[in-house]
């Protein structure tokens, strides 16, 4: 029965396998599904769901277009405003935009400031990260020595270096870059609430990566009682409650773990349904709880239950 431990790890993979297989096709998808398959894609770092345009306009700022259509393959279908981009050669992408000259850009200003972030963020998401690393490196020194003031732009695009940061295991720094954004934030945008709620949680991924569970359960339950006070969209309000519970569940705190999960999976099977990916991605840590409890008969039921 122990060996169900190390099965979920196969079984989460072939899970969603068919639908990277799928979207490196270019097979069109129902509009509907296009929110809740987005993450889904950046986890393998081949597939981006995009507009085309915007992708074309950001990036012409910085390089010959013709190198981008090169490297990448667009689906277009002109009934579709989202499209499919594919990466065709990851490596060559990474190498040219860690080495691409950015001087041309300066004087920044704030149009600047937004297509950079747009870019960097692409970079990112793709799992570009060297591309990325000179891309935002490059954006926070420059803004740095012109004294650029820390406008909606510049502080969203110095939270997208954060996350950077975080992906490429720099916790600390990450954490430094985070918690200035938060500070300027509240100082600049206090009414901003929802912008500021989600760096705070940000934050308290990173203390969770650091050790510092406790502090992070803290941030997670603070932004959570804020989001309801707000009156949040119930689905932001769940994705919340879901950091929580796989928080309870690192610190053995397993039965409030496992009510919370409980709660999430009839909520999201209520307004989602009960094949929706975030009601099945919520069975799936309701099975890998299961395990860790030793209670191996419910985990195996649960992984089967999802992948059928």
């Amino acid at each position: 029965m122990p060996k169900i431990r190390h099965s979920s790890i196969a079984l989460h993979h072939h899970m969603w396998s068919n639908h990277t297989v799928a979207l490196k096709g270019f097979v069109a998808l129902e509009p509907k599904k296009h929110d809740s398959l987005t993450k889904y894609l950046y986890q393998f770092g081949v597939v981006h769901l995009v507009s085309v345009q915007r992708l074309e306009e950001v990036f012409s700022c910085i390089c010959d277009l013709s190198f981008l259509r090169h490297c990448l393959n667009l689906y277009d279908n002109t009934s579709e405003p989202l499209k499919f981009v594919r990466i065709v050669d990851v490596s060559a992408v990474d190498d040219h935009y860690a080495q691409i000259n950015l001087d041309t850009l300066t004087p920044l200003d704030e149009e600047a400031l937004d297509k950079l972030h747009d870019v960097g963020s692409f970079l990112r998401e793709a799992n570009l990260f060297k591309g990325a690393r000179h891309l935002f490196d490059w954006t926070t020194a420059t803004c740095e020595q012109i004294e650029y003031p820390l406008t909606n732009n510049h502080l969203q695009l110095l939270y997208s270096f954060g996350l950077l940061l975080k992906q490429l295991g720099e916790y600390k720094q990450s954490k430094g870059v985070l918690d200035m954004v938060l500070h300027s934030r509240e100082e600049h945008f206090p009414d901003d609430i929802s912008t500021i709620l989600e760096t705070i949680e940000s934050i308290a991924s990173v203390e969770d990566t650091l050790g510092d569970s406790t502090i992070a359960l803290e941030k997670y339950t603070y932004v959570l009682e804020q989001k309801r006070h707000i009156q949040e969209p119930e689905e932001s309000i769940l994705k919340t409650q879901t950091h929580i519970a796989t928080l309870q569940k690192s610190m053995g705190q397993y039965e409030q773990s496992e009510s919370l999960l409980n709660l999430i999976v009839q909520r999201r099977t209520e307004l989602l349904g009960d094949n929706h990916s975030d009601t099945l991605n919520t069975i799936y840590s309701m099975a890998n709880l299961y395990n860790s409890m030793g209670r191996y008969d419910e985990a195996e039921k649960l992984y089967l239950d999802v992948l059928n």
